[in-house]
């Protein structure tokens, strides 16, 4: 009896000690799969945080870059304000003189500044010749929504009707002459929709190179106002354009063929002599790409002194 009892003591605990080490390998395994789920985590964790520190540093980087080009434009606004200074006293200017201190002009030009310990590029263009967008009829709105690629007279009509519905609205609500800024004008959806389905073989010319805001002016400039434009704003045949275009190939318009020009065409123009009224500033870092992040800046002057008045980032490879 003692040996049988024996016996199925050593029988019966084979079992048990076979569950136990089940439930040991059981946890074994619960342990690596959780081990595998934490070390995932974290190095999920790890990466995300590493994401976010370098596109916290390129944001950080991309506002600091905005800054200095906005001082850049300012400064380009002074630099503007000195050479009206210096053309309007016409002082002698010996080469040691022009070596020393380079006058800016607005003829396509790409200046080379230093802000800082920075390199700033800036491309200067005369932009006097075109139209304030808020000064802008709703029947020329309409020539000029067709002139950069709508699909059809009828949509640049319905387009026209909102574009000026839209500035009457703001001019109502801000006690203002209507868009505060050119980049206002290029977000608004419905130019937003127009870039995207416009035909481009029809024009190669965008709203922004037709049209400013903020330098109340709508005369043209017989010398620089692109000749599809002069079509928009006034009574002008192809005949007209054809003369001018000879004209400008001559290199120098005078005011008599000026205003012959003029006659029945219903335009009013710049005086041929007339300092840049308006100036487009293209600003980007030395550094960056050619299609990166600039600034894009109108500078205005008045009296001989030039001031920003308005201004847009444009982020090209480099911002995005």
């Amino acid at each position: 009896m003692i040996y049988r009892s024996t016996q199925g003591a050593h029988s019966s605990g084979r079992p048990a000690e076979f569950i136990h080490r089940r439930e040991k390998g059981y946890v074994l395994l619960f342990a690596l799969g959780l081990l595998a789920v934490v070390g995932t985590l974290v190095l999920s964790v790890t990466v995300t945080l590493r994401l976010d520190a370098q596109l916290l540093a390129r944001e950080k980087a991309i506002v600091q870059e905005e800054y200095l080009l906005r001082g850049a434009a300012q400064f380009t606004a002074a630099q503007l304000s000195i050479t009206s200074a210096v053309t309007a006293l016409r002082p002698p200017l010996t080469k040691e003189s022009l070596s020393a201190w380079t006058l800016w002009t607005p003829k396509g030009q790409t200046y080379n500044t230093t802000i800082g310990s920075t390199n700033v590029l800036v491309e200067l263009d005369d932009i006097s010749g075109l139209p304030d967008a808020n000064l802008l009829t709703l029947q020329e709105w309409e020539r000029i929504f067709v002139l950069i690629g709508s699909n059809t007279p009828e949509s640049a009509k319905l387009l026209a009707k909102k574009v000026v519905e839209l500035r009457e609205q703001l001019a109502l609500t801000r006690k203002t002459a209507g868009f505060s800024s050119l980049e206002e004008l290029l977000q608004w959806r419905e130019i937003s929709k127009l870039e995207t389905g416009r035909n481009n073989e029809k024009s190669q010319l965008r709203l922004q190179d037709v049209v400013v805001v903020g330098t109340m002016n709508k005369k043209v400039d017989l010398k620089l106002t692109p000749l599809p434009l002069l079509q928009v704003l006034g009574t002008v045949t192809n005949e007209h354009l054809r003369r001018l275009a000879t004209l400008r190939q001559s290199g120098n318009i005078t005011s008599v063929q000026a205003q012959q020009w003029l006659q029945g065409t219903g335009l009013t123009a710049l005086a041929t002599d007339t300092p840049p009224t308006a100036v487009q500033a293209r600003l980007r870092m030395a550094s960056s790409k050619p299609n990166g992040l600039s600034l894009i800046a109108v500078i205005t002057g008045e009296n001989g002194e030039y001031s920003v008045i308005d201004q847009r980032i444009e982020k090209g490879e480099a911002g995005s």
